[in-house]
Parts: structure tokens; sequence; C-alpha cells
């Protein structure tokens, strides 16, 4: 995981995922995925470009592809259905 990585780099990344994984436990919220930071996604933002139309075989569309698969997935079963219904 940490190989093209010098250490320090290595051990922010690992303790940030676990951060941001520990903290949606108590709240019954799926880790969905890790999103990695791509000067390339800030880059088309800037332009107001879509990375998956510039860079459609990317890590990181392919990060995002697999967290809407997840999300769609998880709605299409009625997951969480009742706690995200927001009629009274």
């Amino acid at each position: 995981m940490c190989q093209s990585q010098d250490r320090s780099e290595c051990v922010r990344n690992v303790i940030l995922r676990s951060f941001y994984w520990i903290d949606g436990l108590p709240l019954g919220v799926p880790f969905l995925g890790s999103v990695p930071l791509d000067p390339s996604l800030a880059r088309c933002s800037d332009l107001g470009v879509s990375i998956f139309e510039e860079q459609p075989e990317s890590s990181t569309v392919l990060v995002y592809k697999d967290i809407v698969s997840k999300i769609t997935r998880a709605v299409e079963s009625g997951a969480h259905s009742d706690s995200m219904d927001t009629a009274s």
C-alpha cells in the first residue's frame, strides 16, 4: 500500500483512513470507499470539466464509480429507507 510513498505520507494516509472508517461506525454509516487525493480531479473541477469524461479509466474515477454502485445497490434494495424517509 505504501511502496511509492515516503513513510510520513504513508502513516498520514493510514491514520486518515482509519479515522474516517472508525468515525462512521457508531452511526451505522457503511464505509463506501476511499477517494484518492488526485490533482487531476482538482484541475478538472477548476476548469469545469468532468473527470469522468477526461480520464474515464483513472483510479479516481473507478473509485467514484464503485461508490456510486454501492449507493445505487443500497437504494434499490431499500437499505436504510426508514432512516432516509423525511416525510412526516
